[in-house]
This record gives structure tokens, sequence and C-alpha cells, in this order.
């Protein structure tokens, strides 16, 4: 496959808005308020950073789809700047609160749509020794990925969740015949790869399964099914009220319970060829 064919194919859905993205995920920022902080001494991906490109404080780095900027204000104390961007405003505002927290002023965070943005515009372009992106769907496009390995100078990290199955989300959204990923018939994963090995990369892929867990009310799941779907095609009160029919069916005492299983995939590779 060509990179041309490619970008013709590996797109967004053409229903994707930047309001519906934030409004997505700042429905989700009292759980993400609530990760802690990672440490070098016991986080993988950090350590997997740390080992490709040696930390010191000339180092800079970019974290592309932050959220609330936990894996960039663990870095900030190991180089010379981090800097972070997120569709989601709220999440910004807990990640620049927690950087003047703790006086790290060599990391700054910035509310954008990488989808829309203009890396040349903001000077981002092969700015960045290492730009990342942890466990965000800011980058899942030809579009965005491109951007991101045309930030780096040195080295990119991607990590991902693929062969998930979310019982409640899943199921909710194909009730309304969405995919949470769009095209059930494509696979992210191997859009990646044709990618970075068309470019001339040679990524290394880590994986590990695991699963994971949570507790919502009947209306934060709602929103959360709602705007996935508002993803990829436009809905109507008939399509929420069937979403909240199901989600009643199975609340115990108006709460949901999670269960997601799915395979981490971790992806690097150097941008020096």
């Amino acid at each position: 496959m060509t990179l041309k064919t490619l970008e013709a194919m590996w797109k967004k859905s053409s229903h994707y808005e930047t309001e519906n993205a934030r409004s997505l995920w700042n429905g989700r920022v009292r759980t993400f308020a609530q990760k802690q902080l990672p440490t070098l001494e016991e986080n993988p991906f950090l350590q997997l950073i740390q080992r490709r490109v040696p930390l010191h404080s000339q180092i800079t780095a970019l974290d592309v789809g932050c959220g609330t900027g936990i894996y960039s204000l663990a870095l900030a104390s190991e180089i010379g700047l981090v800097e972070g961007c997120d569709v989601a405003d709220q999440m910004i505002a807990i990640a620049n609160q927690q950087a003047a927290q703790l006086k790290l002023d060599n990391a700054r965070f910035h509310c954008l749509d990488w989808q829309t943005v203009d890396i040349d515009a903001l000077g981002y372009r092969r700015r960045f020794d290492i730009v990342f992106a942890h466990m965000t769907p800011a980058v899942d496009d030809f579009v965005t990925l491109d951007k991101m390995v045309s930030c780096a100078k040195q080295h990119c990290f991607l990590r991902k969740t693929t062969r998930r199955k979310d019982q409640i989300l899943d199921h909710a959204l194909s009730l309304l015949e969405v995919s949470r990923n769009g095209d059930p018939d494509t696979d992210p994963m191997e859009y990646l790869f044709s990618y970075l090995w068309q470019k001339g990369f040679e990524p290394h892929f880590h994986y590990e399964r695991g699963s994971m867990g949570g507790e919502q009310s009947i209306e934060e799941m709602l929103r959360w099914v709602m705007g996935w779907a508002r993803q990829h095609h436009d809905v109507s009160p008939s399509n929420e009220a069937l979403v909240r029919e199901y989600l009643e069916s199975i609340a115990v005492d108006g709460i949901l319970c999670e269960c997601i299983d799915t395979t981490y995939v971790t992806v690097d590779w150097s941008v020096r060829l």
C-alpha cells in the first residue's frame, strides 16, 4: 500500500467536529483528574523513552493528546522543555494548575485540536527531540500521525489499545450501528504499520494484555456513548432514548460497572533515517 493510497483510506469520519470531541473528553475530566503522576522508577512507558533517548536538560518533548498532562509533568524534571496539547480545555486547565503547583515552569500546556492544528504556524515542525502520544485518540489517522512524525527530531512513541472489548460501550454503539474505531472492516494497527514502513522507519512493537474497569452513572455513560456516536454520524432523540433504555436495563441502583479487556500496544521508532 502506497502512502498516497493510505492517506486516501485512513481518515477520520466526516462527522468529526472539534466541539464534539472537546465535549466528549471534558466529560471524562473527573476520571482523568484522579490519575496519579507516573515515575521513571516504576513506569514502563517512561523507562522506554529513557532507554531510546537519554534524558538531559537539552532534550525537548511534545505530548500529543496529553489529557491532564501527567506524562509531561513526569518528564519535566528530567528534560529542558515539554509541551502538551489536548482538545479538552478542562484537561488543559488541570495540567497547567498541576505544573504551577509542582513549580515546573518548563512544562507548558495548550488547548488545541491535533486533527486541525497547523504545526508550521505553531513552529512545531522538527522542533522536538521526543514526540509521544499515550493512550489518546488524538493520533488515529494518516493526518494526525503524519503531523506527529513531522514534529520529531529523534524519536516517536505511541501507546494505544487494540482488540479492545468494552462490553457496555461496544453494545450501546452497536445499537446505533456505530463502531468505536470507525469502519469495522479496517484495522488501524495495519494502517499504522503501513505508514511507518512506507516512510522507511523500523518500528518496535511491544504488547501486553490487560483489563480495567470502573463505575459510572447512567447519565455519565449515556453522555460517553452519545459523544462517541456523534464522532461518526448524526444522532437523534430516538437514538438517545434507545441507548438510555439499554443502560437502564443493565444498571444496578443506577450504576454501571464497566469491564474492558484489551491489548495494549506501544510502538516506538527513530525518525533519523
